[in-house]
């Protein structure tokens, strides 16, 4: 209903648009429609609240597994870790290994050398005394 002032009309009066004392059955059937389409407009809301809860509630599910899917991946990705930081330990103490057998082989082999050295050095000394003896002799 509006308020209206005109020919014929009172201002302030309505203008039929809705029911009162004198209203007519176009004012009932009016005011029906009204009401009738408030409803829808409620419904449609009620309808539109409602999607929305359910894509909420998607949204929170995938956002959920998704948690779930990183830290599965996580627990996985420090499972990984910590076997790389148990070979490397284990592939560091194996070197370290190597290197002591390394050193000892070197020792092993540098004593060796000076035996042979000493060795020659004796055989040079007696080819030497044995050459002189041969020389002394003829």
């Amino acid at each position: 209903a509006t308020l209206s002032s005109g020919p014929g009309k009172v201002a302030g009066a309505s203008d039929g648009g809705g029911v009162g004392v004198g209203g007519t059955s176009a004012d009932a059937t009016e005011a029906a429609a009204a009401a009738a389409a408030a409803a829808a407009l409620i419904g449609a809301a009620a309808v539109e609240s409602a999607e929305l809860k359910v894509a909420l509630e998607r949204a929170k599910a995938s956002a959920e597994q998704e948690l779930k899917d990183v830290k599965v991946e996580l627990e996985e990705a420090r499972g990984a870790a910590t076997a790389s930081e148990e070979n490397l330990r284990s592939l560091s103490e194996a070197y370290n290994g190597l290197e002591a057998e390394v050193f000892r082989h070197e020792d092993e082999a540098r004593g060796l050398r000076q035996q042979f050295q000493a060795a020659q050095a004796a055989a040079n000394v007696a080819d030497a005394a044995a050459a002189a003896a041969a020389a002394a002799a003829a």
